[in-house]
């Protein structure tokens, strides 16, 4: 249904990567955590108390971990497509928020529906602890999102690769229905197939290639070569809330699969220089600083200096 509302109001908004993710999700739990359901449930025949709530709670950790496991499939060449990085940490996080937001959302339900009958003592039953605790783990979460090398740079991939991608999903979804093993044996060889084209060699070129990317005012040039280092001279500048380093040299790297700079250079400490440093060294492992000395009055160098440190 809204799909097909955006595209009568907005088409373009059915490709947008909220619309994507959104979408992929819903038919993670449309098509396939129906089909897994039963080769993960939790079995146990017990009447007690205790043991009741014990299966209910194994029963929904379980329900947790195939939700997780059903989007973040459907999701992936999504998030790779539209972030080119994917962070592992995020799955292990996801089986924790997944439940969390069911239980905010539901107290939150709660709350909103006893809110003018019951004491507040009452009504904020749960919905008080669950946003506690959601707010507890927030600086975790961005702690280990801002963390580079917890995150995984991928290059490009071909449509060819998705379709593979996709129809194994697809023969694994019908192999847990229904147990046949040729569906079994045709998921394993496009997996097969997935890998060959995931993981064939590299053609190296030894050649120098130098990239001005458009940051505006300022500059930014990306220097590398497959068999050296990576270079970068300038960051171009900030703009508002966010910089060129944010929204052009980082994203640009990570399509191009870049893990590591070996070395970022700044010319100079103005603004349109350096502006973007500190996104582009929070975004990308940086290795290596090189600038000038630093003259007193020059407080972005001394922000760059300090960043350095951390390095």
């Amino acid at each position: 249904v809204a799909a097909w509302l955006y595209g009568v109001i907005s088409p373009k908004q059915i490709f947008s990567y909220s619309s994507l993710l959104s979408f992929s999700a819903t038919a993670a739990l449309l098509v396939i955590l129906p089909n897994i359901a039963s080769q993960f449930s939790a079995k146990d025949e017990n009447k007690k108390i205790l043991e009741k709530a014990a299966r209910f709670i194994k029963e929904y950790f379980l329900q947790s971990l195939k939700i997780t496991f059903c989007v973040t499939l459907f999701t992936l060449p999504v998030i790779l497509a539209m972030l080119h990085m994917v962070t592992p940490f995020g799955f292990l996080m996801n089986v924790v928020i997944i439940p969390l937001c069911a239980v905010m959302l539901s107290a939150g339900l709660w709350r909103l529906a006893v809110f003018y009958i019951l004491p507040a003592s009452v009504s904020s039953l749960f919905y008080d602890q669950a946003l506690w605790l959601w707010e507890k783990l927030m600086p975790l979460i961005a702690l280990f999102g801002d963390t580079p090398w917890l995150t995984i740079n991928v290059p490009p991939f071909s449509v060819f690769a998705v379709l593979v991608y996709y129809l194994a999903i697809a023969f694994f979804a019908l192999y847990c229905k229904t147990g046949e093993r040729l569906h079994r044996d045709i998921f394993l060889c496009l997996v097969l197939v997935l890998c060959s084209h995931a993981f064939k060699p590299p053609a190296y070129d030894d050649a120098l290639r130098v990239t001005a990317l458009d940051v505006g005012q300022g500059d930014c040039f990306v220097m590398r070569s497959d068999l050296g280092p990576l270079w970068v001279m300038d960051c171009g500048r900030t703009t508002g809330n966010s910089s060129k380093g944010e929204t052009v040299a980082v994203p640009y790297l990570r399509n191009l699969g870049i893990q590591k700079i070996d070395c970022l250079y700044i010319s100079h400490y103005d603004d349109d220089h350096m502006g973007g440093a500190k996104d582009i060294i929070s975004g990308i492992r940086t290795k290596t600083i090189v600038a000038p000395p630093v003259m007193a009055f020059e407080t972005n160098g001394w922000e760059l200096m300090r960043l350095a440190e951390k390095l």
